[in-house]
């Protein structure tokens, strides 16, 4: 299935508009236009969803099923509560994001704009998801967080898998891998590797960090190889390591690098 452009203005008049792609198929919009309203699309079939040509974007993506692929240019309008997320039932089929080589995903906005993998805006439990970017442009300004966000004994995966690509962090907001941990299972990772480059211009990489989830944190792994890079643009900004439980492992390995300039490690 082919679609054109999807606009929230019906009429001439704009408003809340909620698009469902089900089904086992394939299913491919071309591109979103908000009109005076706010458009929002729910992949909730075990199919492949592929957003191309031009996307301005003011509502959420939901994945809760099948697989979303990115290939056009993605732009988040400064609304709030807007983004990815990435969380399928825990039990069925993973869902997926990939995000192509000469696409582009920029958000302009605020109040949980960003990126949310295993976790959604709802934080609802037993949630996976997977976001495999193997090219692209992905610039945030708000939120890029994996895992849940309060305490909780349910559980939650999330996987950020970078081989390609660049993604940059911006402004003072949220940049975790394991953010309010997880019951028995869960695990929260993120791979830098291929040609692939992550700049934080925020308040840094945290794993397992949310003061509200003191002691809940479970495994969270960040692990830079190959030409993996990743490095700070803002003085002191630096990768804090399980600041409130869990077991959290950095790694380092082959040519990967991980650069603090005037920043550390806690």
């Amino acid at each position: 299935t082919v679609l054109g452009t999807i606009s929230s203005a019906a009429g001439g008049t704009g408003g809340t508009k909620f698009l469902y792609v089900n089904g086992s198929g394939s299913t491919t919009i071309t591109n979103l236009a908000p009109g005076g309203g706010t458009v929002s699309l729910s992949m909730i079939g075990s199919g492949t969803l592929t957003l191309s040509g031009t996307l301005t974007h003011n509502g959420i993506v939901a994945l809760s099923n099948g697989t979303v692929n990115l290939t056009g240019a993605w732009n988040r309008p400064a609304v709030a509560n807007g983004g990815f997320f990435i969380d399928a039932t825990n039990g069925a089929e993973i869902a997926v994001l990939n995000i192509l080589p000469g696409s582009s995903a920029v958000w302009n906005g605020n109040g949980n704009s960003g990126i949310y993998v295993g976790g959604t805006i709802n934080d609802a439990a037993n949630l996976m998801g997977t976001v495999n970017q193997s090219g692209g442009a992905v610039q945030i300004d708000w939120n890029l967080m994996i895992g849940r966000d309060q305490a909780n004994t349910a559980t939650n995966y999330g996987f950020y898998n970078m081989t390609g690509g660049t993604l940059r962090h911006f402004n003072a907001n949220r940049f975790r891998v394991g953010q309010g941990g997880g019951g028995p299972g869960s695990a929260f990772l993120m791979y830098v590797s291929g040609i692939s480059t992550v700049s934080i211009a925020g308040t840094g990489l945290a794993m397992n960090d949310n003061a509200s989830a003191v002691g809940q944190g479970n495994p969270s792994c960040l692990y830079v190889s190959g030409n993996g890079y990743i490095s700070n643009q803002v003085a002191g900004v630096g990768l804090a390591i399980g600041g409130h439980g869990g077991t959290n492992v950095a790694t380092v390995a082959g040519s990967g690098v991980i650069l603090l300039q005037n920043g550390g490690v806690g």
